[in-house]
């Protein structure tokens, strides 16, 4: 079996990252998040998860996204 096959391996490689980096669905909504947003973003990966990037820009920044 290859690695990228095995139950878990995909997980496994998420949580090794020390980078950010977030899958998201169509609609925007994060279903993966590295655990290092926490660290660089400063929010935990149960706060960014079903959540939009544009659920995080600051009121003053809205006339411009």
């Amino acid at each position: 079996m290859a690695p990228i096959e095995r139950p878990g391996f995909f997980k496994f490689l998420i949580n090794k990252i020390h980078k950010v980096a977030a899958y998201h669905y169509a609609d925007g909504a994060y279903f993966i998040v590295t655990p290092s947003c926490e660290k660089i973003l400063g929010y935990t990966q149960d706060k960014l998860i079903g959540k939009s990037p544009y659920d995080f820009r600051h009121p003053d920044d809205i006339e411009y996204i």
